[in-house]
């Protein structure tokens, strides 16, 4: 009955083995200690095989437990029965003998299915909770593909650094921009993104101690590639903590902004050409109109001295 075997940690065989050993044991036990208490509890032969069956039963299951009440009734009508030293053959020890037999086996059969209940359930609860623990993991594992699959998708540069600002994290968005692989950049600070100006003034440091005072800090400037070019950046900056408050890092998120900030430079330079151009067509105007009155100013002076020599000749004839 291999179904009521008490499963432990080890190979059949020494399962078995320590199941039939505890259905001899348990009853040589008893024996023993009912020795020692003669004659408190010799009235009642039986009364410690009674616990020697149960033991063998919870420990073996019901074969054990009925190896156990057989070895305990030997024993106890070869040491406890009279007559002491010989299978007892009168008819009080066949009766007392019979009676032990009988309920020594509601107690086995009783003992060994409440063991294999209690086992069973205990197995269906560890299936329980292996089945949660696998779901629970692919179900991390699913959310951690989805957060790889959506970091990747992204173009900007999305990483984390530990508390000391060194890069644990990289998806490819950050090696488009920055142009490191992941194998290259991990472990390395992420001062080297910035300008030799930005390191002069301790740039890097100071964005962190601002994240870690007011939880994310935002810049715009001037970062380098690994190939040295530079490229301007909208860079975000947040602390991580933990439930208990504790840093546990630094979430960065870097866009390049190169695109737009040409645009917007070559759009300020539209403007400024186009106010260059309306200021000189403005100064051309201004230039033509006061050429106009210079002209009509000069126009009415000359005929105003031709006007005042006629008037001088006219006087003198």
């Amino acid at each position: 009955m291999d179904h009521l075997n008490l499963r432990f940690p080890a190979p059949p065989q020494l399962r078995a083995a320590i199941g039939y050993t505890a259905a001899v044991g348990a009853p040589l036990l008893a024996s023993l200690l009912q020795l020692q208490l003669r004659p408190s509890i010799n009235a009642v032969p039986f009364m410690l095989f009674f616990f020697a069956v149960i033991a063998a039963s919870w420990l073996g299951g019901l074969g054990p437990g009925l190896l156990a009440i057989t070895c305990s009734a030997v024993l106890a009508n070869v040491y406890f029965l009279e007559p002491y030293g010989a299978a007892a053959t009168s008819t009080h020890s066949i009766l007392i003998t019979a009676l032990f037999l009988g309920v020594s086996s509601v107690i086995a059969l009783v003992t060994a299915s409440l063991r294999t209940r209690y086992f069973e359930r205990k197995r269906l609860i560890e299936k329980e909770r292996e089945a949660m623990a696998r779901a629970e993991a692919a179900e991390r594992r699913v959310s951690d593909e989805d957060l790889r699959l959506l970091l990747e998708s992204v173009d900007d540069a999305i990483f984390q650094l530990d508390p000391t600002g060194r890069i644990v994290t990289w998806n490819l968005g950050a090696e488009r921009i920055l142009g490191y692989p992941a194998n290259e950049i991990i472990g390395q600070p992420f001062s080297k993104f910035y300008a030799p100006e930005d390191l002069q003034g301790n740039k890097p440091e100071r964005e962190l101690e601002h994240a870690l005072r007011h939880k994310r800090v935002e810049d715009e400037g001037w970062r380098v590639r690994q190939d040295g070019s530079r490229f301007w950046a909208n860079v975000v900056i947040t602390a991580l903590h933990d439930s208990t408050g504790v840093l546990r890092g630094f979430a960065k998120v870097t866009r390049d902004l190169t695109a737009r900030r040409r645009a917007e430079e070559e759009a300020r330079q539209l403007k400024i050409e186009q106010a260059g151009r309306e200021a000189a067509e403005e100064a051309r105007h201004l230039a033509e109109r006061a050429m106009d009155r210079t002209a009509r100013l000069q126009a009415l002076t000359e005929s105003f001295s031709a006007r005042e020599r006629e008037s001088l000749s006219a006087a003198g004839h």
